[in-house]
């Protein structure tokens, strides 16, 4: 009787996996565990719990692409309402009620998650980045373009090497750090 306590009560001999090595081999933090298991996850086995995560995945990525579906541009649920609405002669079926629902439904969960990302800093768009880029591009073309006519009139009356060195190396460390974005104290752009 003692032996059969020692034996239920002893980690060690139990072979049911950890919440942690389940969620390693499914290639999930520790976090991501505890929050599952919150949801209804169940941890007694890696094999349950992938069960569990597939049931409740956005149904296009649970179903297979069905053979002869070509799959273009990775738009995998495209490709499988396109092969289920080809007859066997060869022509197209409209598509279904419940088709265009589940498209909708999932081109909405789609954009939720794009808006989230956007909201989180996770994600910005491209059009801003151009902007920007081209904003940065134009100032740093115009302070090169200076450069001639700030150095013409101090390198004209310079006769030593020496000097004109000097104001070469100052100026190209100006332009460097305009462009750079760090602006030295005293330094006019």
């Amino acid at each position: 009787m003692q032996g059969e306590q020692q034996a239920v009560s002893d980690p060690m001999t139990s072979k049911q996996p950890s919440q942690n090595s389940i969620g390693r081999s499914l290639g999930l933090s520790s976090a991501a565990m505890v929050k599952l298991k919150k949801q209804g996850m169940p941890v007694d086995s890696v094999e349950s719990a992938q069960a569990w995560r597939q049931a409740r995945q956005n149904i296009a990525k649970r179903k297979p692409v069905p053979p002869g579906a070509q799959v273009v541009g990775g738009d995998t649920l495209r490709a499988m309402i396109r092969a289920q609405q080809v007859q066997e002669d060869g022509t197209e079926m409209p598509e279904s009620h419940d088709q265009a629902k589940t498209r909708r439904e999932i081109a909405e969960a789609n954009m939720a998650e794009i808006e989230l990302a956007q909201k989180r800093g996770e994600i910005i768009q491209v059009k801003a980045v151009e902007a920007v880029w081209s904003n940065a591009l134009a100032s740093a073309r115009e302070h090169l373009l200076q450069v001639r006519a700030r150095l013409a009139p101090l390198l004209a009356v310079e006769t030593e090497t020496f000097q004109i060195e000097q104001l070469l190396d100052l100026e190209h460390n100006k332009a460097l750090n305009f462009m750079s974005g760090v602006q030295l104290p005293g330094a006019n752009p």
